[in-house]
């Protein structure tokens, strides 16, 4: 199922959202679940959980009435959690002074 779900995700729900500059992958079906991770401008565009549910999931459950849900996984990149890190020792080093 992970092939077909995968087929149907970069023929009909990449070429609409790549007219938004965003992208998708798929991470996992399980348990008639699929997780997702949404790319490029969709990763952190206000609308990406309306994309999720109105394109994404309406796509795939109208092809596979046993898929039950359809997540977004997103992860924070090495990048800002090195910022975090850093933004967070700082805050907590000034207020023991």
């Amino acid at each position: 199922m992970f092939d077909q779900i995968k087929k149907v995700l970069i023929e009909e729900v990449r070429p609409q959202l790549m007219l938004h500059s965003g992208d998708i992958e798929l991470l996992k079906v399980e348990n008639n679940t699929v997780e997702v991770k949404l790319l490029g401008a969709c990763s952190n565009c206000p609308s990406a959980k309306l994309t999720l549910l109105e394109v994404v999931e309406a796509t795939l459950t109208k092809r596979f009435p046993e898929i039950e849900r359809v997540i977004s996984v997103s992860e924070t990149s090495e990048e800002l959690i090195d910022f975090a890190k850093k933004l967070l020792s700082k805050t907590t080093s000034s207020d023991l002074h």
